[in-house]
């Protein structure tokens, strides 16, 4: 699926534009960017999606819903591959071999990784709760927001609207690390939560996204102001936190912040959308 032409969307229709002839307002649409027109629609979700992980060598996507379903996707076909019944899944991520995915649940408190070739049970299933309460324990069950693994498949980063994010083991499920945020969140409703009513800020849930660089080492975050960046490899004390090595100033809100895999720079998103380049004197 070559990225400068074609990417899959998550699209909503408004309540008021619903009609008979159109899909259900949960479907998934898959949009050509080069004309804007929609190839396909993925219909099957009857709750709002709050998660969409494309595969990394291969058309197959997965998707969250708030209907209580884990769908597997193939982009050749409107129909679903695959379905499972969780407790409220809410975030989904591939590791970078594609051979496993990880489904994370704030209600129930884990993250469950699944074997794409038997997806029927989980392999393995991370308590956030008992490895991560004792660095955080007023925020581990706040509002999850990011779901990722590192591109060295060593590290899973679960972001959080709370005060800091988790830095997890990716193969034996345990704490490495508490990235504590210096600032608060942006005020912006995390992925699924609904639209506000206009004007109305005081009750937001911010969505504290976060990203791992391409060589896993370092996880960035943004916030209500600056952007920080936090090393991997720093050493952490007794209740495992790390603070930021490095802070990007920056007044404007970074409610959303993505690395592009290919070229050493980065996109942080909130009323405007900035790009952050390497420093070519540094």
């Amino acid at each position: 699926m070559p990225a400068q032409s074609k990417t899959v969307c998550l699209c909503r229709l408004p309540v008021s534009e619903k009609v008979a002839d159109w899909p259900r307002v949960d479907a998934i649409r898959y949009l050509a960017t080069h004309d804007n027109s929609f190839i396909r629609y993925f219909e099957g979700h009857e709750g709002p999606v709050t998660s969409i992980s494309v595969h990394p060598g291969t058309d197959n996507f997965i998707s969250c819903s708030r209907d209580g379903t884990v769908r597997l996707w193939d982009i050749g076909s409107k129909n679903w591959q695959g379905l499972l019944y969780l407790n409220t899944p809410y975030l989904s991520a591939w590791d970078p071999s594609g051979q496993v995915f990880a489904i994370a649940s704030p209600t129930s408190g884990s993250i469950l990784l699944y074997d794409h070739r038997n997806y029927k049970v989980p392999f393995s299933t991370i308590d956030i709760v008992e490895q991560c309460g004792v660095a955080d324990p007023n925020n581990v069950m706040m509002g999850w927001t990011k779901l990722a693994f590192s591109n060295d498949g060593k590290h899973i980063l679960l972001g959080t609207k709370g005060k800091g994010h988790f830095l997890i083991d990716a193969f034996d499920g345990t704490l490495k690390a508490f990235l504590r945020k210096p600032e608060p969140s942006a005020r912006r409703p995390a992925v699924g939560e609904g639209n506000l009513a206009a004007g109305d800020i005081s009750a937001v849930e911010a969505i504290g996204d976060c990203s791992f660089t391409p060589d896993g080492r370092y996880v960035l975050s943004g916030a209500r102001q600056n952007v920080f960046i936090w090393d991997t490899m720093g050493s952490v004390g007794e209740r495992k936190y790390l603070d930021p090595v490095h802070v990007l100033e920056e007044k404007r809100e970074s409610a959303l912040l993505a690395f592009n895999p290919r070229y050493a720079f980065f996109a942080t998103a909130d009323q405007d959308l900035v790009f952050w380049m390497p420093d070519p004197h540094a």
